[in-house]
């Protein structure tokens, strides 16, 4: 014997979909959700990416020729109050955009024996532009490193000798710039002479 199929009747609440205010709801939700979710995910991306420390660039500027000199500090009497040493240093842009060195950019020593980075006494008078793919030259010295009538040499040695090279760093840029450590050049046995 074969029992009757029950059937819902055609209007029914079960057979019935739900009200289209709450399918509208339901499906903003869901969207709402994900949406939020990618968002979120978009954002902690780039947070990771801004606060990744940057690799320093060793390659944006190369030195091309260094040159050091002996330098002499003269007062308003042209009298020599000091001694130090004078680099010129030829540096080429190899990236395709203009740069520009600051003059409050970090100058530091690199030692022969360790390879450690430490402080040095010398400056850079302003800032230095460097067009894209030029070279331009520029100073950095230190005037005050010895006494007057100082060998030139002997000051020379005492300050640089045990270094190889002379690291410039640009915190902001974050690149790196490696100058090989030359050997004092002395001509004619004269220094360069610059007022106070």
């Amino acid at each position: 014997m074969m029992l009757p199929l029950m059937s819902t009747p055609v209007n029914s609440p079960a057979s019935l979909p739900p009200p289209l205010w709450k399918r509208v709801i339901i499906r903003a939700l869901v969207g709402g959700a994900a949406c939020g979710v990618v968002v979120s995910i978009a954002f902690g991306g780039l947070y990771f990416y801004t606060q990744h420390p940057k690799e320093w660039d060793k390659k944006a500027v190369q030195a091309a020729t260094v040159k050091a000199v002996p330098l002499s500090r003269l007062n308003d009497k042209f009298e020599e109050v000091g001694t130090g040493v004078a680099f010129t240093i030829d540096l080429e842009n190899t990236r395709s955009e203009d740069m520009t060195i600051s003059q409050s950019v970090t100058i530091m020593q690199e030692d022969k024996a360790s390879h450690a980075l430490h402080g040095s006494f010398l400056k850079l008078d302003r800032d230095v532009f460097i067009p894209s793919h030029h070279a331009v030259s520029m100073s950095l010295d230190a005037s005050d490193l010895c006494v007057a009538k100082y060998d030139p040499q002997t000051c020379f040695n005492t300050y640089f000798q045990d270094d190889s090279y002379i690291v410039l760093l640009d915190n902001s840029l974050k690149y790196e710039i490696r100058i090989p450590m030359p050997k004092l050049t002395i001509p004619s046995g004269q220094r360069i002479e610059l007022p106070k």
